[in-house]
């Protein structure tokens, strides 16, 4: 996630993982009891969940509570289970397309039950998802444990410098 540490950069962060949910979830909803593509209803949902936790992070981040409620520790579980996600996502994409090419099955018509077109979608989109949640884990893993001072009060700088120059 090669972004700014600006405000503006992180509400467009926050509405990106909102569309995310929002997406995810009603594509889950779709998918799964109106289309009866169960496929990309479950690849949804999958994608819909590091898109919450990542709107999470941002939530805290902006909030200047991130380091209350998630340690070094628990950021890097975070990330490692959002690589997880995300190499899922890249295999199902994978499995989907050599299908597609395999069996040679065309586009149209395009049969929404059971369209391997859909699930590539959503696999793609778990596997972004997934990576993401890697990246802000990785990113906020670094603020909480000290390499940025973003978190730290100006009082506590200017003390911390006053100290070592003393």
């Amino acid at each position: 996630m090669a972004c700014c540490n600006s405000e503006r950069c992180v509400h467009f962060h926050i509405f990106a993982a909102c569309l995310g949910v929002l997406l995810g979830i009603s594509a889950f909803a779709a998918f799964g009891f109106h289309y009866g593509n169960h496929h990309a209803a479950i690849w949804a949902v999958i994608s819909a969940m590091p898109a919450a936790v990542c709107l999470l992070l941002h939530i805290l981040y902006i909030q200047e509570q991130l380091d209350i409620y998630y340690s070094e520790k628990s950021l890097n579980g975070m990330a490692l289970l959002g690589f997880a996600l995300g190499l899922c996502g890249l295999a199902g994409l994978v499995w989907y397309t050599f299908n597609i090419l395999y069996y040679n099955i065309s586009f149209l018509p395009l049969d929404i039950s059971k369209s391997y077109y859909i699930d590539i979608v959503w696999a793609f989109m778990t596997a972004k998802w997934g990576f993401m949640l890697y990246c802000v884990a990785r990113r906020y893993c670094s603020i909480v444990g000290g390499d940025y001072l973003i978190l730290v009060q100006e009082d506590e700088i200017i003390a911390s410098t006053s100290a070592i120059s003393a």
